[in-house]
C-alpha cells in the first residue's frame, strides 16, 4: 500500500493498491476513507489507521473464508459439516476446488506450522 515508503497511506496509494487488485476506488471514495480513519489529521493513514480500515473491510471476508477451508464436504454423502476448525481434509479439498493437488500429509504439515494449541 504505501508505495513512496514514508510509513503512510495516502488516499492515492490507497485508491492505486485497490485498482491494482481489481477493486476500484472513485478518488473521492479513496479522499473519504483516508478522511474517516485518520486519527491524526495528516490526511494520511497511519498503522492505527490501516487496521482500522483492515477491519471494517475484512471481518466478513476473513470469516468467509475461514468457513471454506471449515467445510469438509464427505465424499460418499450429499451433506456437508461445519467443525469450527481448519482440518487437513478441508484444506486439502478447500485447496483441490482452487485446483492445487495438494497431498494429506502436506497438508497436516501446513496445519501443523500455524496450529498455536496443537489439537
Amino acid at each position: 500500500f504505501d508505495a513512496n515508503g514514508d510509513g503512510k497511506i495516502s488516499a492515492f496509494e490507497l485508491k492505486s493498491y485497490f485498482g491494482s487488485i481489481g477493486d476500484y476506488l472513485f478518488p473521492d471514495e479513496a479522499q473519504g476513507l483516508t478522511q474517516d480513519l485518520d486519527s491524526d489529521d495528516d490526511h494520511l493513514l497511519d498503522f492505527q489507521d490501516f487496521m482500522k480500515l483492515m477491519t471494517i473491510n475484512n471481518n466478513d471476508d476473513l470469516r468467509k473464508a475461514f468457513e471454506m477451508f471449515v467445510w469438509e464436504k464427505e465424499n460418499t454423502k450429499a451433506s456437508s459439516s461445519l467443525s469450527g476448525s481448519i482440518t487437513p481434509k478441508g484444506l486439502q479439498w478447500t485447496l483441490q476446488q482452487l485446483g492445487l493437488e495438494i497431498s494429506y500429509d502436506d497438508c497436516v504439515a501446513m496445519i501443523a506450522a500455524f496450529d498455536t494449541d496443537p489439537n
